[in-house]
This record gives structure tokens, C-alpha cells and sequence, in this order.
């Protein structure tokens, strides 16, 4: 599935419907359902997910499509905690408390995935994409230098002194 990676449902679980509601309207008819100003959060916070994250290819979109349809709830919270931020910004430009420390609770996972001090749990890849990779040398004795050849001759085992 595509942006946004999380739904309305999440959303909900995530915070106090009744929250919700009084942010996600601006006409002030309470809604129980998913409408543009929610889904807009969502998906803008789904985009700063998804620019931390794919910082090194530690993730792709296929990936974050993956976990996404997989249910991945780590992703799911932090686009929410971020949604839900954003849309008290909207609405009075006054964050509480609690809500701006999960938002900053959500920013700090973000960096450590994006530094890969963290991973998402169901992409297998993501432990060691980014990192750097190791290339075997030539064995010696194909590098074809002056010492690898005939010319010089073994040194004799019993040198006498």
C-alpha cells in the first residue's frame, strides 16, 4: 500500500476519539470517520518517516509498503504520534504536553533508524544494509610482482656462519 502507512484506525487507537474529533473537523460536525484533514496528517507524516528512514537504503518504499501491509506497529505509532502533532498545529498552534513528548519520543526513533542504531523488526535486510562491505584481496602470488617470481632463487635452509 502506498503513503500513507498508517489508517485512520490506527489513528483512533492511538489517540482519544473524542481529540479526534475536535481536531480533524472544521466545520464542527464530529466525525467518526477518516476525512481529508486527517488523512493529510497522515500522509505528511508518513513523508517524514519515510525521508529518515531511507537515509543510507537501509529501507526501501517496497519495504516500508511491506511493513506497512504487514501491520508493523512501530511504524505505525510513529506516524501517528506524528499525525496527531501535526494536526494540533493546525488547529491551535498549541501542543499539550504529552502529545509533543510523543512526537519528540517519535523524532528520536526516527533518527536512530535513520543512524541504524534501531530496525524495523520484520525487514530481515535492513541489519546490515548501509553498511560497508568487505572485498576479498588477491591471494599474494598473484599479484605478479618482482618477489613472486623464479628469479630469486629459495634461500637455502642451513646458512652457515
Amino acid at each position: 500500500m502506498p503513503i500513507p502507512y498508517a489508517t485512520w484506525s490506527d489513528l483512533r487507537a492511538s489517540c482519544d476519539i473524542r481529540v479526534l474529533r475536535q481536531i480533524c473537523s472544521d466545520d464542527g460536525q464530529s466525525t467518526d470517520a477518516p476525512n481529508v484533514i486527517s488523512t493529510e496528517a497522515l500522509r505528511y507524516a508518513s513523508l517524514e518517516v519515510q525521508s529518515a528512514v531511507r537515509v543510507g537504503n537501509r529501507y526501501t518504499e517496497t519495504d516500508l509498503d511491506d511493513l506497512q501491509t504487514a501491520g508493523d506497529e512501530l511504524l505505525a505509532g510513529t506516524v501517528c504520534d506524528l499525525a496527531v502533532e501535526r494536526l494540533f498545529i493546525r488547529r491551535s498552534g498549541e501542543v499539550p504536553q504529552a502529545v509533543s513528548g510523543r512526537a519528540e519520543a517519535a523524532r528520536k526513533r526516527l533518527e536512530h533508524l535513520r543512524k541504524g542504531e534501531a530496525i524495523f523488526g520484520t525487514i530481515a535486510r535492513a541489519a546490515t544494509s548501509g553498511m560497508p562491505t568487505v572485498a576479498v584481496v588477491y591471494p599474494r602470488s598473484t599479484l605478479n610482482l618482482a618477489s613472486d617470481s623464479r628469479f630469486f632463487p629459495p634461500r637455502p635452509r642451513n646458512i652457515q656462519t
